[in-house]
């Protein structure tokens, strides 16, 4: 991913958790990227949605990680009471 995909994906991020709460944080990065891509490489629409879906996909697995992690913070704190 190309520096304005990078940036693309955090001003995305911004734009879509003011804008479309709380589906812009799942779409927000994705189209953030793709548009930072496609200004970049112009017109090679195929690479700049793979780096799109790349963004996706790590903003999910991230979301997920915390998830998992805030249940295990849970379960353990429960467990000690």
């Amino acid at each position: 991913m190309a520096k304005a995909g990078t940036i693309g994906s955090f001003v995305g991020l911004v734009l879509g958790l003011l804008f479309f709460p709380p589906f812009g944080f799942l779409f927000g990065p994705f189209l953030g990227a793709f548009a930072g891509e496609l200004y970049v490489q112009q017109s090679d629409i195929k690479a700049a949605a793979r780096a799109a879906l790349g963004s996706l996909m790590g903003v999910l697995a991230g979301s997920l990680l915390k998830l998992a992690l805030v249940l295990w913070m849970a379960w353990m704190f429960y467990a000690a009471l």
